[in-house]
């Protein structure tokens, strides 16, 4: 922070910033929205930044190779420190794809664009963000974007346009902010990773930094209302809501007001204590250790931490975070001048190596002869990120179409499987036993889309009435085409089941105008509905329930539990997935009430009265938490003779 006045309140609005992120990912759930922390983070680096490169246009002394020297020193020698230790404890914990996953994100890490891939591996079935040791440097990747562009364009509007720096600051930063608010909906992961939807933030930090005028009174209520704003965001939101968005305006403008009200406030003062300025000063290399540490416990411990085992992590974070800073990032950050060259070219070495051994693990496919042959077979049945998925498998956000793919093969009899990713799972399968009898299989597939018709679908706090309308779509489209002979419905009823705010809780609600009766029977009759309307078009229908589900991802489990069987790792299935269910009784209340609907019941093929199976010979019954793997669907429909059905 060398040419600006040292305001020790920032450090402490550092550790507010860190905290609620840390026991966040550790599983602290009073601290719901702790996800905030790195919008605070964002108008923290924003101001403290713009305070700098403003000084040094106005009194001549800029220089852009001045401001790069400082923010490598800043940022890269923790980084590759972090990266260093992530990647060689990779080795003895993540199974071959995921130490190749590890090696590309290391690469993109050291490049800057983390965010970029990240985003783009963000597909339905990509593995989830609490597998991704280096998930949380995306954050990082935006600022260093930012700041490519921003001290040129700063330099460049205060030597041609002086009068309007200010202008085109707030201009940067509502289109930034309008453009976020717009793509939420649209685009979610993008506006959540990428530069341009997270910009404003960065500019709101800048912002406050280029305005000196000071109210002379009022601004203890300015920071404490700013403070407020901050808690409320902390222990108010939650992971579920659409974010960022409008709903980053209560973080960011509350980090904004406070830095704006100055350090003489009462809040200022307490920001300025020293327990919270400790922990200021270490937030960086904090905030870089915490996310390893927890990915890798919960590699190590199962999905769920334990109170004892978040407590662990916190502690290895902290203890990493204090070395981190006392022998990696003050040395650096102090040496200056040609004097220090050994240290730039450790960082240049640092950078070097660590593309080289990312590389390197991607080319050597995660070195596999780490594992035993068996646990190499099992973890090779998980699902593959970024793999492409049949173009009639809809994603969500896309506009609702049919387009070809309920188009009939000439001379055979259609087969068409409807629903969501629990559909996609048995294609394969159908379309072999259908290939034995001359039939053609068509999907007509949505993510997170079950086949039901006049209800509307949420998740969270989020609608998706293009589900609703791609239903509506195809039960017209199938009713109306007589050479469709046999519909297979198949969806993930169990999301029913889940309380309200676990992550894959899907809510049923009547359509608007209509009183919404209790979900079991909204889900009932929507059921019926779609049953009744294609068997009154002549069409035969088979309904499949639940699959059973695991508390984590079956083949990665069942691998990791192989390779090192001293954990005593248990994969355990989820309750609430298997029969007996309250989905799989609305199930079973469907089929009785309509005498000839054929019901295929996966459990009765994978389950016995104590428990249900887990290999079928040497692979996985399941792929991840809830789709079967494909020897796990084959076995589904040869055991219960669905090919006899169709």
């Amino acid at each position: 922070m060398s040419g600006t006045k040292y305001r020790p309140d920032i450090d402490g609005l550092r550790a507010l910033a860190v905290l609620p992120v840390l026991l966040f990912h550790a599983d602290f759930m009073v601290f719901s929205g702790g996800f905030i922390g790195v919008d605070v983070f964002f108008v923290i680096s924003g101001y403290l930044i713009t305070s700098i490169l403003y000084r040094e246009v106005q009194e001549g002394t800029y220089t852009l190779a001045g401001f790069y020297d400082r923010r490598i020193r800043r940022i890269l020698p923790a980084l590759f420190f972090m990266l260093a230790v992530t990647l060689i404890a990779g080795l003895f914990i993540l199974l071959p794809r995921e130490l190749a996953e590890l090696g590309q994100s290391s690469i993109a890490t050291a490049l800057f664009s983390s965010n970029i891939f990240f985003y783009l591996q963000s597909g339905y079935f990509d593995a989830a963000a609490s597998t991704k040791p280096l998930l949380h440097t995306w954050s990082l990747a935006v600022e260093e974007q930012y700041y490519i562009f921003f001290p040129v364009a700063l330099y460049l509007i205060h030597r041609w346009l002086p009068r309007f720096v200010v202008a085109a600051m707030v201009a940067g930063a509502l289109m930034s902010l309008v453009l976020s608010i717009a793509l939420l909906d649209r685009a979610q992961s993008a506006t959540f990773y990428m530069l341009p939807t997270r910009a404003w933030e960065l500019f709101a930090g800048g912002l406050v930094a280029l305005i000196a005028w000071r109210p002379a009174a009022g601004r203890n209520a300015i920071a404490l209302v700013g403070l407020g704003m901050i808690l409320v965001a902390i222990f108010g939101y939650k992971e579920a809501m659409p974010f960022p968005g409008a709903a980053a305006l209560l973080p960011v403008v509350g980090s904004a007001a406070i830095i704006f009200a100055g350090e003489g406030t009462l809040i200022g003062r307490m920001l300025a204590l020293g327990p919270l300025r400790g922990i200021g000063l270490i937030s960086y290399s904090l905030y870089l250790w915490h996310w390893p540490v927890i990915v890798y416990a919960r590699f190590l411990y199962g999905p769920e931490l334990r109170t004892g085992v978040a407590i662990m992590c916190l502690a290895v974070s902290c203890g990493m975070a204090w070395l981190s800073w006392r022998y990696v990032e003050r040395p650096f950050r102090r040496s200056r001048g040609a004097g220090h060259s050994p240290r730039k070219s450790l960082i240049a070495g640092g950078a070097s190596i660590t593309i080289a051994c990312g590389i390197s693990l991607l080319l050597l496919s995660g070195l596999p002869a780490r594992l035993p042959a068996q646990a190499i077979t099992v973890a090779a049945a998980a699902p593959i990120p970024g793999a492409p998925l049949p173009h009639c498998f809809a994603q969500p956000g896309s506009k609702p179409t049919i387009g070809d793919c309920l188009d009939n093969v000439p001379g055979r009899a259609t087969v068409v499987l409807w629903g969501d990713s629990h559909a996609l799972q048995f294609l394969d399968a159908l379309q072999t036993v259908a290939e034995l009898r001359q039939m053609s299989v068509r999907l007509a597939g949505r993510a997170s889309c079950m086949p039901l018709v006049d209800v509307r679908f949420t998740r969270g706090e989020r609608e998706d009435p293009d589900c609703a309308a791609f239903n509506a779509m195809v039960l017209e489209r199938i009713a109306t085409d007589p050479q469709i002979r046999t519909v297979v419905l198949s969806g993930r009823w169990a999301r029913l089941n889940f309380p309200a705010t676990h992550d894959e809780a899907q809510q049923l609600l009547a359509p608007v105008g209509q009183a919404s009766p209790a979900a079991p029977e909204l889900f009932r009759n929507s059921l019926l509905a779609v049953i009744d309307r294609l068997r009154a078009n002549g069409k035969r229908v088979i309904l499949i329930g639940d699959v059973p589900e695991f508390e984590q991802p079956l083949a990665s489990c069942l691998a990791r539990s192989i390779w090192m069987p001293w954990l005593g790792r248990r994969c355990d299935h989820r309750p609430l997935t298997l029969p007996g269910s309250p989905s799989d009784r609305a199930i079973e209340s469907v089929a009785a009430a309509r005498p000839g609907l054929m019901l295929v019941r996966p459990g009765d093929a994978l389950c016995n009265r104590r428990d249900c199976m887990q290999l079928i010979g040497d692979q996985p019954v399941s792929a991840d938490e809830d789709h079967l793997s494909k020897a796990g669907a084959a076995w589904v429909v040869r055991k219960l003779h669905v090919g006899d059905l169709l």
